[in-house]
């Protein structure tokens, strides 16, 4: 079961992971007493085991959580930067252009930043990390079963593995390396020994003698990458820090206070999406389907190019910027602008498609804390690159969210932290208990999804009636800076559109499409002014399901606890 929601003494406890033995390891914790923090980071170090392909201590993290005892919110990002050394992968970049996106080398490679994510945390724990890792410890000693999921990932990007020894002596199997068949890998075990070490370092050393895990780390990481012709240097491990802890950005609309992470993330995209669609539910309502998707989808377009405008954290103001852009005024003009928007004319090019995946989770625990965190390898096995003394998998992201181009927005620079998109979303209201608490998957559709969701949940103070699973659709051209295609912006679907819809989304230019699977899910908890609580699991499928206490019914999203 990927999601588990308990009715306790004081409130819910509630679990909701793209993994049932992620699941599982959080809620254990919060049977033995520990809060919503110390569950989230088992939960963390467990997916960083058993989602290889879309999470690990090579890659990104970010954790938003509510103190309820103290009354504040905090985030943690860990997202991770270029090196100090820009120079080859802005050669790479000139040279290879757009090219480099489908396939890509040891030079994308950012500097790991989930570990530093963990240790982070360490001042918000009840239980000792040790105690916390002991379930992810076990699962990468004795090894587990890939789901199908996973088995089919990990073989369409057997590629990205080629030359990676580390890569194909563990994953070889299920990578088509091997003569097993589906049939004998469906009970084969997945083992990572070198994974098991550095998690029992890091939890017995972090906080009390850092450089013990810190220093092996980091040298194994830069010697794997530069064997590989990356760019990776010792230095760039100690110049700057690989995950920092802030105040998140937010929003406040009436009795409610809506926070998501800075950063070089787009969670101020969302806020700000949210709040429009919030604002503009009733007058939507008078329009016909099609009409009402036009209408957000010019919305979209421009959170998409603000993005595309946005200068990140070059100069340390992006907390400034973004919260004077969540302001009543900065949000106006994004309104404003949208609804003279003309699709008829070129506004942009369309994205081609290029896999990649993250992992949304988040927990809750009886006494009111919550947590949401995404954690990310961008691209199944980040650029191939290994790092046998640890079982790090480097991260894939330093081609997809800067440029070398000259003036570019998103500029590659030394330490640069690329443009991202994952986010987490949490609500508290006046009284100061959760509202809310989702997320989704990343890339420009987590963007999309996250300001439907919180537009609907601003505007009704709930989500029971919040059909997304049936109603689901995305814009493009998306804001990713590599591989535009020629061609009109679309409107993707997951559900067949009507006629009246059709000619609708025709006759303002744009084209319909059907959408292609999404490889994450939505999941969401949220409480309404009556204390019900929900907690929604959109599935890759497009299915819904609710859980009522310990168990799971398949429910349209009007059930509720």
């Amino acid at each position: 079961m990927p999601s588990i929601i308990k009715r306790c003494d004081r409130g819910h406890a509630v679990v909701a992971t793209s993994d049932p033995l992620a699941t599982q390891a959080a809620m254990a914790v919060l049977d033995d007493g520990g809060n919503a923090i110390d569950a989230a980071l088992c939960a963390s170090m467990v997916l960083a085991v058993t989602l290889p392909m879309s999470s690990g201590i090579g890659g990104d993290g970010v954790m938003l959580f509510w103190d309820a005892k103290l009354g504040r919110a905090h985030v943690i990002e860990g997202l991770g930067r270029a090196p100090g050394n820009v120079a080859p992968i802005r050669q790479f970049l000139r040279k290879r252009g757009a090219s480099a996106r489908q396939r890509m080398p040891p030079l994308a490679a950012s500097l790991p930043a989930l570990p530093w994510v963990w240790r982070l945390s360490l001042p918000f724990l009840s239980r000792t990390p040790i105690h916390l890792a002991q379930a992810a410890m076990r699962l990468a000693a004795d090894g587990f079963v890939p789901d199908e999921k996973c088995r089919r990932w990990m073989f369409e990007n057997r590629h990205v593995c080629e030359n990676d020894a580390y890569l194909q002596e563990h994953f070889g199997p299920w990578l088509g390396m091997t003569s097993a068949t589906p049939e004998m890998l469906a009970d084969k075990p997945l083992r990572q020994p070198a994974l098991t070490a550095f998690l029992e370092s890091f939890s017995w050393h972090a906080g009390q003698n850092d450089d013990a895990w810190e220093r092996p780390f980091f040298e194994s990481a830069v010697r794997a990458n530069q064997q590989r012709g990356g760019a990776f240097a010792v230095e760039d491990f100690r110049a700057r820090p690989q995950a920092t802890l802030d105040s998140p950005i937010h929003l406040s609309d009436r009795d409610l206070r809506v926070f998501s992470s800075a950063g070089t993330t787009p969670g101020y995209l969302c806020l700000q999406g949210g709040r429009i669609f919030s604002q503009c539910e009733r007058d939507w309502a008078m329009l016909g389907d099609g009409e009402r998707i036009v209408a957000q989808a010019r919305v979209l377009h421009q959170l998409h190019a603000q993005r595309r405008r946005f200068v990140h954290d070059h100069g340390n103001d992006c907390h400034a910027w973004l919260m004077r852009r969540l302001t009543p005024a900065g949000i106006e003009e994004v309104a404003r602008d949208a609804c003279a928007l003309d699709f008829h004319r070129p506004t942009a090019q369309r994205a081609a498609l290029c896999d990649g995946d993250t992992t949304y989770f988040h927990v809750v625990d009886a006494a009111g804390n919550g947590a949401a965190c995404i954690q990310s390898l961008s691209l199944a096995f980040g650029c191939g690159v290994a790092v046998p003394e640890t079982g790090a998998i480097l991260n894939a992201r330093l081609m997809r969210g800067l440029s070398a181009a000259p003036g570019a927005n998103n500029p590659l620079y030394p330490f640069a932290r690329p443009l991202n998109t994952i986010f987490p979303l949490l609500a508290i209201d006046t009284g100061g208990r959760l509202r809310l608490v989702a997320g989704t998957a990343g890339g420009d559709l987590q963007v999309q999804l996250g300001a439907h969701l919180l537009g609907h949940f601003l505007h009704h103070r709930r989500l029971d009636m919040f059909r997304f699973a049936e109603r689901r659709w995305k814009y493009s051209p998306v804001a990713d800076p590599f591989d535009r295609i020629d061609g009109p912006p679309c409107i993707d679907t997951a559900f067949a559109p009507t006629p009246a819809e059709l000619a609708a989304v025709k006759a303002a230019g744009l084209q319909c499409r059907p959408m292609r699977p999404v490889g994450g899910s939505l999941k969401a908890y949220a409480v309404d002014d009556q204390g019900t609580a929900a907690l929604l699991d959109e599935g890759l499928d497009g299915g819904s399901t609710l859980l009522h206490g310990s168990g799971a019914v398949s429910a349209p999203f009007s059930r509720r606890t």
